[in-house]
């Protein structure tokens, strides 16, 4: 018999069925950097920016689904999130609705591994103050591509955290009728959550 196999063995014994029932609250640091497309009637301008903060949060609810006796499952994860970036005298706000899926495998009770994508969208609002040139409320719509990993450790029956992390692609697209504003990000976000475990129960594989 080989020497691996019964290491192996011990490790799918050892291994518990991911059963994730989550309702909780999700934060997140965001990309700061941008690149910006501003049109009004003088012409076009283009560059790049970065925002003094830029962070999100909001309900969250997270669902696993998986067959009896495997230590992996779909992770699904809804999020509605408040997105904020700030700028001395400028604001940018949006409510965003996301969707995550990843693949999921616990290596043991009460720890599970995730990794996989996310797309969101939703309305956007950018105001600039009257002090500054030129002055501005415009609206509008974005979307997001997120592709991230997350680890999850529920340490009472009722509760759980998550950490997780990743990279975000983001594009918004605004005007007030007379003046656009085109902004896109890429880089690195890093969030945690929050939940109640709606349904505490950890099945250890036979």
């Amino acid at each position: 018999m080989p020497r691996w196999l019964p290491l192996l063995t011990c490790a799918a014994v050892a291994a518990a069925e991911p059963v994730v029932r989550d309702l909780g609250l999700h934060a997140e640091l965001r990309p700061s950097g941008f690149a910006y497309t501003w049109a009004d009637a003088s012409g076009t301008r283009s560059g790049d920016d970065a925002y003094a903060r830029a962070w999100a949060a909001g309900p969250e609810l997270r669902w696993s689904l998986g067959a009896p006796g495997r230590p992996w499952a779909l992770l699904v994860g809804v999020q509605a999130l408040y997105v904020r970036d700030e700028q001395p005298g400028v604001r940018g706000e949006q409510a965003l609705g996301r969707l995550l899926l990843a693949p999921a495998w616990s290596p043991a009770d009460r720890w599970l591994l995730s990794a996989g994508p996310g797309i969101g969208y939703g309305p956007v609002r950018w105001r600039s103050e009257a002090g500054l040139a030129p002055a501005a409320a415009l609206t509008g719509t974005g979307w997001e591509a997120v592709l991230g990993a997350g680890l999850r450790w529920q340490p009472g029956e009722r509760v759980a955290l998550t950490l997780d992390g990743g990279w975000l692609w983001s594009r918004q697209s605004l005007d007030d009728g007379t003046r656009s504003l085109e902004r896109s990000q890429a880089g690195p976000w890093l969030g945690l959550s929050l939940a109640w475990v709606v349904d505490p129960s950890t099945r250890r594989l036979e």
